[in-house]
């Protein structure tokens, strides 16, 4: 035997630590102390939630099940033999929580429990973004959509866009306005894959209106048009646009830092994106690329386009056009005289009296005009 002083510790779980599951497996740490029946220094002597005494002869976990809510205790001493305490004595004490999560079956039932709470999702829930920053993963269902902030990297199965995830567990909280959910194990391997989300579409009005009911949802609006608020011409990561849709508009935040310095469309687009929320910006579109924006197609044959005045002398003015298009000027002989990206008018003070051709022209149309130039 040793002549080192004995020492016991529990390696895991830590002390006063919630447990999400009713069973618990303890593990011991024991140094300068032989375990055993008879054939060591002595053996080991634990009771749970102050009962009896349980005789323990190795240094196996100690497994508890059915374990019911609530705190919990594990007291365990080694002793000699002949089942006496060391002396000195050597005890330690295990203090844990167990917190059984609340099923929910959808992802509307789990934005409607309680923070803090332990949760399980027992339907399928569909994954529709995931970025390797902070193990981010995006989740919907037919009900609602949920933020996966995995920064402890506890989901350690892969899972592809279009998977379907069962049994996902966790806890609620909220950063900057955004419901989060935090996982608190591995929900193991697809219960599906290949899922097609189709976002909802929406107008700018409704997103004005009620974000808030689409948080963390796939959404799509269309016909929309981006500024950059600081001037800008591309798109940068981490910068706020609005989106103008007639009278309406919305802010869009590069969120996802998937961007790679793309032009802002001159013209009118489609866009896809989720629905996210941070303090600075509050709701917001967040596309997850480039790729979720599909320039609009508008066929000049669908609208109903004027010019004005006709003869003209300084300003040409466009009644119609909803977005920016390029307007080109050429002479009776097919010269190009003038060309400029107009949405209300253009200046034609500089050409010489006569007859000329306008064409306006987008992504996919284009229409003439004649005019007198004055």
């Amino acid at each position: 035997s040793s002549t080192q002083t004995p020492t016991l510790s529990f390696s895991s779980p830590n002390n006063n630590s919630t447990i999400y599951s009713d069973n618990v497996d303890i593990s011991l740490s024991i140094e300068n102390f032989t375990v055993g029946n008879g054939t060591g220094d002595g053996h080991i002597h634990y009771s749970v939630d102050g009962g009896g005494t349980i005789m323990k002869y190795d240094t196996d976990d100690i497994s508890l099940t059915g374990l019911t809510e609530g705190a919990h205790s594990v007291v365990v001493s080694l002793v000699d033999n002949s089942h006496n305490a060391l002396d000195p004595a050597v005890e330690s004490t295990l203090n844990f929580t167990v917190d059984l999560p609340t099923q929910v079956s959808d992802l509307s039932g789990l934005r409607s429990a309680q923070e803090g709470e332990a949760i399980t999702v027992t339907g399928e829930i569909i994954l529709t973004y995931k970025q390797s920053f902070r193990n981010a993963k995006v989740f919907q269902d037919a009900s609602a959509g949920i933020y996966v902030d995995d920064n402890s990297g506890v989901i350690t199965t892969s899972y592809d866009l279009g998977d379907g995830v069962s049994g996902l567990t966790g806890t609620l909280s909220s950063y900057n306005g955004l419901l989060q959910f935090t996982p608190i194990s591995d929900a193991g391997a697809a219960s599906s894959t290949g899922n097609v989300i189709t976002p909802v579409t929406l107008t700018l009005g409704d997103l004005s209106a009620g974000a808030e009911s689409y948080e963390s949802q796939l959404v799509k609006v269309e016909g929309v048009t981006a500024t950059g608020n600081d001037g800008e011409t591309t798109f940068i990561n981490g910068k706020i646009y609005t989106l103008t849709q007639g009278t309406d508009t919305f802010p869009m935040r590069t969120t996802f830092y998937n961007f790679s310095g793309e032009d802002l469309p001159t013209s009118a687009f489609d866009l896809e994106g989720i629905i996210n929320e941070r303090s600075g910006v509050g709701l917001h579109l967040a596309p997850r690329s480039y790729s979720d924006l599909t320039l609009s197609i508008i066929s000049f044959d669908n609208l109903e386009l004027a010019i004005y005045p006709n003869p003209v002398q300084t300003k040409l003015n466009f009644l119609g056009l909803s977005s920016p298009v390029q307007a080109t000027v050429f002479d009776m002989l097919g010269k190009r005289q003038l060309q400029s990206e107009v949405t209300n008018s253009l200046d034609v003070s500089q050409l010489k009296s006569g007859l000329y051709m306008v064409e306006i022209k987008n992504e996919n149309s284009a229409k003439v005009f004649n005019i007198i130039k004055k």
